[in-house]
């Protein structure tokens, strides 16, 4: 899930949070002005809101505007308002636009967080594990590619990230398909098991060997190796930026700038 699929998430999360509070007392008002915060959110975040609204995307958009408002102004409790506004997620039938979860307050004494995992180079499977990579889906396709004649498996989704393979067509052409069973980086444990060896700290040496590959592109260095050696380093061939911890948000504009101006620049 994207940034803007979950600023979008989030205000459905705010809407159902409500429902989770057994002390609050039902505040149609308040539920109103949660839909219509939602509405304003996909108005501003959600990318397929034009398909949406399009004759050719089978949902009419404007009736399930009124369905829902209407739920919403019958409803007699939070339960039956937060299934109004479920239910207007649902209309949408499109996987990345969903409820987000969310925690109920604690009822209890609150339990110290465990300490935060050790992660070694060594233990590619443990670090990933730590991290929270887990693969949480079916990685089989949802149509039996596999009985078509001269069907081809190329990768079986587990020992890499998806499942893909090449249909042969009856012109003698190929169709390639690839399962993706998740929108989100975690449940690909693969894929971060195949980063692993490359996560490294990276070295003055590291810099060199990536202008040495990539000699069309501009480098951007940050983090500990910019803190230690910025002198150094913007001197060394296609890198641009030299940036700190500090600045590190202003990566995009700092670069921007150097490559208008044609020359590196240190922002440590």
């Amino acid at each position: 899930m994207n940034n803007r699929d979950r600023i979008v998430g989030a205000a459905l999360a705010l809407a159902t949070a409500l429902a989770a509070s057994p002390s609050a007392a039902f505040d149609r008002a308040a539920w109103l002005a949660d839909f219509d915060q939602l509405k304003s959110a996909l108005e501003r975040s959600y990318a397929n809101l034009a398909w949406m609204a399009s004759p050719q995307s089978g949902i009419d958009a404007p009736a399930l505007d009124r369905r829902t408002r209407a739920a919403i102004e019958a409803a007699q409790g939070d339960d039956d308002a937060r299934r109004a506004l479920l239910a207007f997620v649902d209309g949408f039938h499109d996987g990345h636009f969903s409820e987000l979860p969310y925690l109920a307050a604690a009822s209890g004494p609150i339990e110290p967080e465990p300490p935060k995992p050790a992660l070694r180079a060594d233990d590619p499977a443990g670090g990933c594990a730590a991290l929270g990579y887990a693969s949480t889906a079916s990685t089989a396709f949802s149509l039996p590619f596999e009985t078509l004649p001269g069907f081809q498996l190329t990768s079986d989704g587990l020992a890499s990230p998806f499942r893909a393979g090449l249909a042969a067509l009856p012109d003698g052409g190929r169709l390639a398909v690839v399962r993706i069973q998740n929108f989100r980086a975690k449940p690909f444990p693969a894929a971060c098991l195949a980063a692993w060896p490359k996560s490294g700290p990276v070295d003055a040496e590291t810099v060199r060997r990536a202008a040495r590959e990539h000699p069309d592109c501009a480098i951007v260095v940050c983090g500990c190796l910019a803190q230690r050696e910025a002198e150094s380093i913007v001197q060394m061939d296609n890198v641009m930026l030299v940036v700190g911890v500090q600045r590190r948000g202003q990566v995009v504009e700092l670069l921007e700038r150097a490559l208008n101006e044609g020359r590196p620049i240190n922002a440590v």
